[in-house]
């Protein structure tokens, strides 16, 4: 029969759907390109034809989102949304949207309302899983997958799906709940046996099933799992296998079999250094638990061990050994022993040895003879072995610094010195000679890392320590011209260990002595460096620590760039140099970086969610708890919310221009200020701590961690509560206007939060860490000023004023302390503003000008400049709320209809002048604080760097004998014509000198500007 043909009007909206299909496929193609703006035009082209299109509305809203207009492209979205659309082009698109917005549980909605539209589409329960996925909701994770088991039974992956989803629901759900029924229902499914060859399925349902047994603590049963048939055909690596059943054996206290197959493990990889801390970790435990039961015999031990599986019949040869401190050692030297003899012997096995002896000491109990004997005999044959590698120093860090508590320092670096046979090559240890090859230079390297470790440089006067920084420089600078003058650039130089042990030499004379000249030339070593072995990020590292340190923040962008941190080390190493910007005046250049962040922690989520998506599609779901953790970790990080809440500061009190574009910054600023996103509980310290390289003996240590972390959670309280402080202000004024009682409560609740995390603050101290670690916020610095408590009087003078406002209540002509009247109360605000800005100024004409005190008057500066510009969107809410006094005050503004003008209290009428007043003053001072910025000006803080004396750094008095007549290391006269090396480091030093100076110059620009801005809202908020 022949097929019935289409009317003309069911072909012409074929047609019209296929033209709207190209135009649209058009617009992808666009979008694709990264052509937004075209894109844009295209969707409206196609809007203007067929008004109701859903997918061009959404491919309208993703073009806005892309062009940076995210409010616009989300209204737009949010209209097709309500829409509940179930086409897939538009699904795909609005999931698009929700991804770069962030707002992933709207994608979880969008698809719940496609499949209430169509309840047996496989690919939208699919998306509705996977998007349960993102959202961490493991209930509806496995409603879903029930579904889609039920809609395709023969489907194996969605059942394993449900099971992965049961396992990690009893993960959050209620214990009792967990034991009694989620996991059983999640073992009996994963004992179905579903697949029965070997295959990707069969892997999978076998470490379901073992997660199963695990979570309700069957470990023998899991264990039997993993050594029966089924577990033969895991698809993961045989030792990764065996090291899980070692763990199991542990658990199921099986400990003489885990022991032996540590052996076996230890002697099939003797590279791997988990396996050795595993067998010496679990050995002294039995050891230990055997001397409590008064278990002696060892023949319970032998027993026991005749149970190890047929399969590890290469146990058997080690399983008698008797258990026992002598023989545990006796293993690890043995093993140490044959593994000297190879060709290329490797560093775990000795490192075995030396690990097993320091545990020993450390336990107190006597049970080797000669520990520290032999740990001193052992330490040296590493050195003499590896003493030519990069790692040895970490490898012997811990071992080492033991030492130093037994024998004079003296003592252990001459012996270390004849271990490591450097002398042979022709080098003395007065560091005068130079090496002839790399391998001798890194054990040279390594002999002053020890030695920089046993502190014996902290009893040589400050001349003895320049002397030896300046040797270390010279060093550096002969092996890089020779030894190491073909190095590739992007290859690490040997030779950068003396230059960075030479700076740190330095930078201890000039934290004892505070000389400029010293601190220039360790920054222009560096730079030379730099230069010379760019892919030494010790030195980048260094120059960023230095800069920072004085204020000097221009070249850190650059710094950061050259070390390319990027990705996650914005979170683990942006404490590093990010809270700086803001302290020192370089706003332009914390906002990029902020915008980097948290361009990289909103894409974070999205590939951690999709990693964890795939988890689920390939069947690897051993890694889903993994990476579900890591999904949790990210977002919840310190230097995330910190990133937040800085930028948004930065978005007020520099990009707004005027009230209106600030009042619409901060509608965009979402769940501010109702609710505080930030789970206190749950945040995460990422950071990572011991990046750069020192040989000093105070180490960081966990109570430093948290010491610090603690520090980072205060500050951000501190500006998470500004923020919403300012937002709830702001959106007080069009709450007055409305009659709305409910901000001006939470703005009242918010400076009762305020005012008792201020209490908590004002006890805070400056934490005590090793440097070269974390740098400290502005904690100390603002509880210290009166900045917090000024910020504090103004947003009270708002609510008093709304207060007054809204109740329409007279205020009493006579006044008291606790109560004054508005009059009163803005005299009081005027007077302590004079007084901060009185006491920065005062401040800078007092100081002494070096590089310590131009870190801490630039930070102070830029702090008052924060405090202005705060201060300022303040008042200007003030002036806000005074509308109606003026609108009564000006006859000629009447209501339409003829109404009368809303009664306005006299309390404000009265003191509407006195606002002005405080207006007028806090131009003033504004006008007064940009005078500091101007170089120019006779009375400009920085306009003082001219007197610091950065000529030749090179070449410092001696701060101990100042008459004393120059070294020989000293640079020639003006007479003597220069040499290669001098006019490289005069290059380097008019380098270093020229970073600082146009960093200061650029913290005066960006200050100035800033105030300026400010000045310029006050005017348009008074004349609008």
């Amino acid at each position: 029969m022949a097929p019935k043909k289409k009317n003309h009007v069911q072909q012409a909206s074929a047609d019209s759907t296929q033209a709207v299909e190209r135009k649209l496929r058009y617009v992808y193609d666009l979008l694709d390109f990264g052509n937004y703006k075209k894109a844009l035009q295209e969707a409206e082209k196609v809007l203007k034809k067929h008004p109701n299109s859903n997918s061009a509305k959404s491919l309208k809203g993703l073009s806005l989102i892309r062009l940076g207009r995210l409010r616009d492209g989300y209204d737009i979205i949010k209209e097709v949304h309500d829409t509940k659309p179930a086409d897939e082009s538009t699904l795909q698109v609005l999931t698009v949207c929700y991804k770069e917005l962030n707002k992933l549980w709207l994608i979880a909605e969008l698809y719940e309302n496609a499949v209430e539209q169509s309840t047996d589409n496989e690919e939208y329960l699919s998306h509705l899983f996977m998007a349960h996925v993102r959202l961490g909701n493991y209930k509806k994770q496995h409603q879903t997958a029930v579904k889609l088991h039920k809609l395709k039974p023969d489907n194996n992956p969605y059942y394993y799906w449900s099971i992965m989803s049961l396992i990690l629901q009893a993960k959050e759900a209620d214990p009792k709940l967990a034991v009694s029924m989620l996991l059983p229902l999640a073992e009996k499914m994963a004992r179905t046996n579903r697949t029965k060859l070997a295959s990707l399925e069969l892997n999978a349902e076998v470490v379901l099933l073992c997660l199963t047994l695990e979570k309700q603590g069957k470990f023998a049963e899991s264990l039997d799992v993993l050594r029966s048939d089924r577990g033969s055909n895991l698809m993961i690596d045989s030792i990764f296998k065996q090291q899980r059943v070692a763990e199991l054996l542990i658990s199921v206290d099986k400990v003489n079999e885990a022991i032996d197959l540590y052996k076996h493990l230890i002697l099939e990889r003797p590279d791997n250094w988990l396996f050795y801390t595993s067998y010496i970790s679990t050995s002294l435990q039995l050891i230990d638990s055997s001397a409590h039961n008064g278990l002696t015999d060892q023949s319970d031990a032998a027993n026991s061990s005749k149970e190890t599986n047929d399969s590890s019949s290469h146990l058997n040869n080690h399983s008698s050994e008797d258990i026992t401190v002598e023989g545990l050692v006796s293993f690890l030297r043995k093993n140490s022993e044959e593994n000297m003899t190879l060709d290329k012997p490797q560093r775990a096995p000795l490192l075995a040895v030396l690990e097993i002896l320091h545990t020993l000491r450390g336990r107190g109990k006597g049970d080797v003879e000669d520990c520290d004997e032999q740990l001193l005999t052992n330490i040296l044959k590493y050195c003499q072995m590896f003493g030519n590698k990069p790692c040895c120093y970490k490898d012997l860090f811990k071992y080492f610094d033991t030492l130093l508590s037994i024998y004079p320092a003296e003592e252990l670096l001459d012996k270390v010195w004849t271990s490591l046979e450097v002398g042979t090559d022709g080098i003395s240890n007065d560091c005068v000679l130079h090496c002839s090859d790399t391998k001798s230079m890194q054990r040279h390297i390594l002999y002053n890392q020890l030695e920089r470790l046993s502190g014996v440089q902290r009893h040589l006067d400050s001349k003895a320590k320049i002397s030896k920084a300046r040797d270390l420089y010279t060093q550096f600078i002969t092996a890089s011209s020779t030894v190491e003058k073909e190095v590739l650039s992007t290859e690490l130089k040997t030779c950068g260990g003396y230059l960075l042990l030479a700076a740190h030499h330095l930078i201890d004379v000039y934290e004892e002595t505070g000389e400029d000249n010293l601190l220039v030339e360790c920054l222009a070593w560096l730079e030379e460096g730099m230069k010379c072995n760019p892919a030494n990020h010790g030195f980048t590292l260094l120059l960023l620590y230095l800069y920072t340190s004085i204020g000097a923040y221009g070249p850190v962008p650059q710094l950061v760039h050259q070390m390319e941190i990027k990705q996650i080390l914005y979170d683990s190493m942006g404490h590093l140099y990010s809270t700086q910007a803001m302290a020192y005046g370089h706003f332009s250049s914390a906002s990029l970086l902020y915008d980097q962040m948290l361009k990289y922690f909103h894409s974070a989520n999205r590939e951690i969610s999709d990693a964890l998506i795939q988890c689920y599609k390939f069947g690897t779901f051993s890694k889903v708890e993994e990476f579900g953790e890591f999904q949790k970790r990210v977002p919840n990080s310190v230097q995330y919310a910190l990133a937040v809440n800085e930028k948004q500061i930065l978005d007020m009190i520099v990009d707004c221009k005027s009230y209106d574009t600030l009042a619409y910054t901060i509608t965009c600023m979402e769940n501010i200020p109702e609710l505080d996103t930030i789970v206190w509980d749950d945040l995460r310290d990422n950071r990572e701590l011991s990046v750069s390289d020192h040989w000093d003996q105070l180490s960081f240590s966990p109570a430093n961690q948290l010491e610090t972390f603690e520090e980072q959670k205060h500050w951000l309280r501190l500006r998470n509560l500004t923020v919403r402080l300012i937002a709830t202000s702001v959106y007080v004024v069009a709450g007055v206007a409305s009659g709305s009682p409910t901000l001006p409560d939470l703005l009242k609740h918010l400076v009762k939060d305020y005012s008792e995390q201020l209490s908590v603050w004002k006890q805070q101290q400056v934490p005590q860490v090793p440097r070269f670690t974390t740098l400290p916020t502005r904690l100390v610095q603002q509880t210290q000023s009166n900045h917090l408590q000024l910020l504090l009087d103004l947003v009270n003078a708002v609510i008093r004023v709304v207060d007054v406002s809204m109740s329409g209540s007279k205020e009493e002509e006579g006044s008291v302390e606790d109560n004054p009247s508005l009059t009163e109360l803005f005299t009081q605000l005027s007077d302590k503003l004079s007084s901060s800005v009185k006491s920065v100024s005062s401040e800078a004409n007092d100081a002494k000008t070096s590089l310590r005190d131009m870190a801490k008057h630039i930070s102070d500066l830029s702090s008052l400049a924060e405090l202005l510009s705060l201060a300022t969107i303040l008042v200007s809410v003030l002036w806000k709320l005074y509308l109606p006094v003026r609108q009564a005050a000006n006859p000629r503004k009447k209501k339409h209809g003829g109404q009368s003008k809303p009664a306005v209290p006299k309390a404000m009428m009265s003191s509407h002048s006195q606002l002005k007043q405080l207006v007028n003053h806090l131009q003033s001072l504004i006008q007064s604080v940009s005078l500091l910025t101007v170089p120019e000006s006779s009375e400009s803080l920085l306009s003082r760097m001219s007197s610091l004396t950065l000529s030749h750094p090179s070449s410092p008095a001696d701060p101990s004998s100042p008459a004393d007549p120059p070294s020989t290391a000293d640079p020639p006269s003006p007479a003597d014509p220069p040499s290669p090396a001098d006019s490289s480091k005069t290059e380097f030093t008019a380098l270093a000198s020229k970073n600082i100076s146009l960093s200061y110059e650029k913290t005066a620009r960006e200050i100035h500007a800033l105030l300026a801005n400010k000045k310029l809202f006050l005017d348009s908020v008074i004349t609008s």
